[in-house]
């Protein structure tokens, strides 16, 4: 499907051709200057201008550059689209903020749980299983904190704490 009459798409191909001979003449400089990595890929860009033209994109981009222009110097000199970006930021930094106090949340129930599941009377390493765990799990854990308990030890012997 095509955007553009046949008289739109009459005038835009003697840029298009014009953008990708030009291009082209530069690759053959930047081929001969920096050798034929450079050249092949400015011949690649070279060949896009005429490539869009035949499908008929040419016409579909042309006026969206032009309505992405116009939005950005909105955007630079409208004070709105200042307070607008503004807004923004400060919901994003909310989100942030809220996912960080969600964070903490969740690590302070989890060692408020950790807390109430050894009961008293019992060493902190060998924890109560509840009925949530397998006792599979439960052994995994203490054989992690025995683990981690030869590294505090190892830790503290060489002065680092």
């Amino acid at each position: 499907m095509v955007v553009m009459n046949d008289y739109g798409q009459f005038l835009w191909l003697p840029v298009a051709a014009g953008l990708t001979v030009v291009g082209l003449l530069i690759s053959v400089v930047l081929w001969r200057r920096r050798g034929s990595a450079s050249g092949l890929r400015a011949a690649s860009w070279s060949l896009l201008p005429i490539g869009l033209y035949l499908v008929g994109l040419l016409g579909v981009l042309i006026p969206f550059g032009f309505r992405l222009a116009s939005w950005a110097t909105h955007l630079v000199f409208a004070l709105t689209a200042w307070i607008g970006l503004a807004v923004i930021g400060l919901a994003v930094l909310l989100w942030i903020v809220s996912g960080v106090m969600l964070s903490r949340r969740r690590t302070r129930y989890e060692t408020e749980d950790d807390e109430t599941a050894v009961g008293p009377g019992r060493d902190s390493d060998t924890k109560q299983v509840t009925a949530g765990t397998s006792p599979g799990k439960a052994k995994g854990k203490a054989s992690d904190d025995d683990e981690f308990g030869d590294i505090e030890e190892i830790l503290k012997r060489r002065g680092i704490s």
